[in-house]
């Protein structure tokens, strides 16, 4: 007979839709190659989102790994935020590094990683994180040592690494207040253009002003 059992034919598709599924398998991902993902991962995810919203889940699901890789690699929800304000702080230096042009110091006022970086570790801290860990780690005091750095480069307090390294302090922390404080206040765009005249008529004066004090070697 060559007709086909309508019976078995219709039996045999039943246990076809039974089977189970094929399991997904993601290729084996080393520590190393885990960690920058799952950085870079939480770094596009805080730009889109509320830092609420950033959740472990949501992070492990966006970067295809196990939620465990997160407790196993930065022991905590928190460690990865750090090692994140890290990244963007030592992203933001190599960047300035690089720029030659006169205004690039600045230019770090609306830098997309200072101002992420800068928000992101004000949420940790208000949310109890210590802030000696942003302090305490060589990377995440990059921004005013690379400030520094470009003030020396342009003749600017090379006669005073005190009056840099100062000036660098005030310049980062005057970042870090207006990028975390601005929308709380009346600050025009006119008005920014005016304290970026400011800061860099008191960067050109900085030699002199250093002499002043008796600041200079």
């Amino acid at each position: 007979m060559s007709e086909r059992d309508p019976g078995n034919q219709q039996e045999s598709t039943t246990e076809s839709d039974q089977s189970p599924p094929p399991v997904e398998r993601r290729n084996y991902v080393t520590r190393h190659e885990a960690g920058p993902r799952l950085i870079n991962t939480t770094i596009e995810l805080l730009r889109t989102m509320t830092f609420p919203e950033v959740t472990t889940r949501r992070i492990a699901e966006a970067a295809e790994l196990n939620l465990l890789a997160i407790q196993r690699i930065f022991g905590s929800q928190t460690g990865l935020f750090v090692a994140v304000a890290q990244t963007l702080a030592h992203n933001t230096g190599e960047r300035l590094l690089r720029e030659d042009a006169p205004d690039a110091i600045m230019a770090v006022f609306a830098d997309p990683d200072v101002v992420l970086r800068t928000r992101l570790v004000a949420w940790l801290v208000g949310n109890g994180t210590d802030p000696k860990v942003f302090r305490t780690d060589p990377e995440s005091a990059q921004l005013p040592m690379i400030l520094r750095k470009r003030i020396e480069s342009h003749g600017l307090g090379e006669n005073s690494p005190v009056a840099a390294r100062v000036y660098s302090e005030i310049l980062t922390v005057a970042t870090e207040g207006f990028v975390t404080f601005a929308e709380t206040h009346d600050f025009t765009a006119g008005d920014y253009e005016k304290a970026a005249q400011l800061l860099t008529l008191l960067a050109d004066r900085l030699p002199g002003l250093a002499g002043e004090l008796g600041w200079e070697n």
